[in-house]
């Protein structure tokens, strides 16, 4: 029998049959298409809901990361007083002349409002308020939950109730000697510093994270409210309890917005979604439908003249349509392939036993390889365990220099601060004005006493540079007011002491920039301090101005001993001089220029100098970040 003599009955259902699936194929097209948009709509609306609870998230940790900065320096006032032997002696003999020099003055120093100095047995011994409406606020002391605070931790950090619905927040520490600096002994006594947190302070809370800040005491926590995104902070007492909340309340339209374009695109997708479902029905019956006729048709006929039309095609229908017209003659090539591959198959079989040898003996190779590669890497362990051994070494040798630093700052900087009260004690005893030359000495010692800090400074900041710990706040600075003017009052007396002019031109209404204000500061204290000590007459030039492309250029220039070229190509590397010795001329460490150079990467600015042997020296510092006048209003804090 033929192929057509047992086909013909098999074939009567066929067409029925696809048109059937082609149905349910479309059917199913419709349902995955309706399915994934509903998916789609879900996603969309979780995607929503996500961001709103991230923004909130971010608004959370915002203001707490700000109150943390805002009570930074307070903490760092309790900590470092708390490690100071002088305080451990003013509890034991309380003097009120030492208590006025330096508790009285730390108050509108550290933006404090009271202070609390208790005895190891809890007995107030001193307490100093500022712009307080209450004359005295005393803390809880005979509270058992907080004698246990203090017998627990060596650092304390709490809020208390003030005036209604305001909070104070304190943070206290237990008094030590300076070499106690683990605050492992008995403590001596106890300090506490507390701030009132005002409409003014909640005001600089709220400038700083750009929201809407206020204190809420029902210690609620609603949900955000559409268009806005709100967040609250607990404020805990010594015992733990809540006492208040900071709400933090920031206008957000955008989950409105996001909404809008959700809906959009899934209409959108919809619409599409029709047309082309509509588009495949059309496309499957031309492509699919109308040739499955033809071929069934010449089937049930056996008359092949009905797929003539699909044999000029080059789609799968006419490769149908050619396989059954020339089935037989395909029959026999398939026999003929069938003998080829039995002959294939053989020389494989031969081949596959030389592979088997090939791989047995690359084995026995690869073997001896894998040896190898082992010795190696026992080697290779016992490297990386004498450079971790190192690297443990260095990273030893790095804190106990840091540590050593920090500890040497200290002791430098206390001595240092009390010369200048009592500098200033003295200053005040004079009744009737002082005259010039009084004037200028008391100002050389205070210019003097600075830059001993100034230097010290230097070295904790390499030092921080070096170690990666060093921090910037960006903000808008005015460098004139805020920068070039401070360091005329500053270096003023140091100038008239060598007889030189000190000046600043400005060629700009208002010189604004983003930058780091304690940074930028330290560029031009260097710049101007090098200026006056190496130029023993003449002037120096402090120029402002704004090039070309809009980059504001700070230009000083001095008329001092100049530098040669050679000295130029290392002039920024740290501890480098153009004199070497103890016969030099010129006292310095040489970090001066290094900090400068690094200052100037943290602020997106670039330094240029140019200098003659004897002919005076120009340092230009370029700001490639600046705030023009219609951005004036706003500001960016970085960390």
């Amino acid at each position: 029998m033929t192929l057509f003599n047992y086909l013909p009955g098999k074939v009567r259902t066929m067409r029925s049959s696809i048109q059937i699936k082609m149905l349910v194929l479309l059917l199913c097209m419709g349902i995955i298409f309706s399915t994934g948009l509903i998916i789609l709509k879900a996603f969309e609306n979780n995607r929503i809901t996500v961001l709103l609870k991230g923004q909130k998230a971010e608004q959370s940790d915002l203001l707490a990361i700000s109150i943390g900065l805002m009570g930074n320096n307070l903490e760092a006032f309790t900590s470092d007083y708390s490690l100071w032997d002088e305080m451990v002696s003013y509890v034991k003999r309380p003097n009120s002349r030492w208590e006025s020099e330096n508790i009285t003055p730390a108050l509108a120093t550290f933006n404090a409002n009271a202070i609390w100095i208790f005895s190891p047995s809890l007995r107030l011994v001193s307490l100093k308020t500022r712009a307080m409406k209450d004359s005295l606020y005393n803390l809880p002391v005979s509270d058992k939950k907080f004698i246990d605070l203090l017998n627990k931790n060596k650092f304390y950090h709490f809020f208390i109730p003030f005036q209604g619905n305001l909070v104070m927040e304190v943070y206290g520490a237990s008094i030590h000697p300076s070499m106690d600096t683990l605050r492992l002994q008995a403590p001596s006594g106890y300090l506490f510093t507390g701030r009132i947190w005002s409409k003014e302070y909640l005001k600089r809370i709220s400038n700083l994270i750009r929201s809407e800040v206020e204190l809420n005491p029902r210690r609620g926590d609603k949900a955000s409210t559409e268009g806005s995104v709100t967040s609250y902070t607990k404020l805990c007492s010594f015992d733990g309890k809540v006492i208040s909340t900071v709400k933090s309340k920031k206008d957000d339209p955008i989950h409105s917005k996001l909404d809008y374009f959700a809906k959009l695109q899934f209409y959108s997708i919809l619409i599409f979604t029709i047309l082309l479902l509509l588009f495949s029905s059309i496309f499957l019956y031309f492509t699919v439908n109308y040739p499955l006729r033809l071929i069934s048709k010449s089937l049930r006929s056996e008359l092949p003249q009905y797929m003539s039309k699909l044999l000029k095609k080059k789609d799968e229908f006419g490769q149908l349509s050619l396989l059954i017209v020339q089935f037989f003659k395909q029959k026999k090539e398939l026999l003929d392939e069938i003998t080829e591959r039995t002959r294939i198959e053989n020389e494989l079989r031969e081949i596959k036993g030389n592979l088997e040898t090939l791989v047995d003996e690359r084995t026995i190779d690869l073997n001896k390889a894998n040896e190898r590669l082992k010795n190696e890497i026992v080697k290779i362990k016992a490297v990386e365990d004498e450079l971790r051994i190192a690297k443990e070494k260095a990273e030893e040798s790095s804190r106990l220099k840091t540590e050593f630093l920090e500890q040497m700052s200290h002791e430098i900087r206390s001595p240092i601060n009390t010369m200048l009260n009592f500098i200033s004690l003295i200053k005040e005893e004079f009744h009737s004005p002082l005259n010039e030359d009084m004037k200028f000495s008391f100002n050389a010692i205070d210019s003097s006493s600075r830059r001993i800090i100034r230097t010290i400074d230097m070295i904790l900041s390499m030092s921080e540079i070096k170690t990666g710990s060093f921090e910037c706040n960006y903000k808008k600075i005015n460098i004139e007011k805020e920068v070039l003017n401070n360091l005329i009052n500053e270096f003023s007396s140091l100038a008239a002491l060598k007889q030189l002019k000190l000046s600043v031109i400005s060629n700009t209404e208002i010189p604004l920039i983003i930058g780091d204000l304690y940074t930028v500061n330290q560029i031009f204290v260097n710049l101007v301090d090098n200026a006056i000590k190496y130029t023993n007459h003449g002037e120096i030039n402090i120029q402002l101005y704004k090039t070309d492309n809009g980059s504001l250029c700070v230009d000083v220039s001095d008329t001092g001993i100049g530098m040669s070229k050679e000295f130029l190509e290392k002039l920024f590397t740290p501890f480098s001089q153009e004199e070497q010795g103890y016969r030099r001329k010129f006292e310095g460490n040489g970090l001066g220029l290094a900090l400068v150079k690094k200052y100037c990467e943290f602020n997106n600015a670039v330094i240029m100098v140019r200098s003659e042997k004897n002919a005076g020296s120009t340092f230009s510092v370029k700001f490639k970040e600046i705030v023009n006048n219609d951005q004036s209003q706003h500001e960016t804090t970085k960390v």
